[in-house]
């Protein structure tokens, strides 16, 4: 278990890290 949620809480990071650069770069845009 302990495995699996380190492994699902860094999955779970790199998520919200593309988002942000998602609604960064989709920001910018309409600047």
């Amino acid at each position: 278990m302990s495995g699996s949620g380190a492994s699902g809480n860094k999955f779970r990071m790199s998520v919200c890290i593309i988002l942000r650069l998602i609604f960064v770069a989709s920001s910018s845009e309409f600047i």
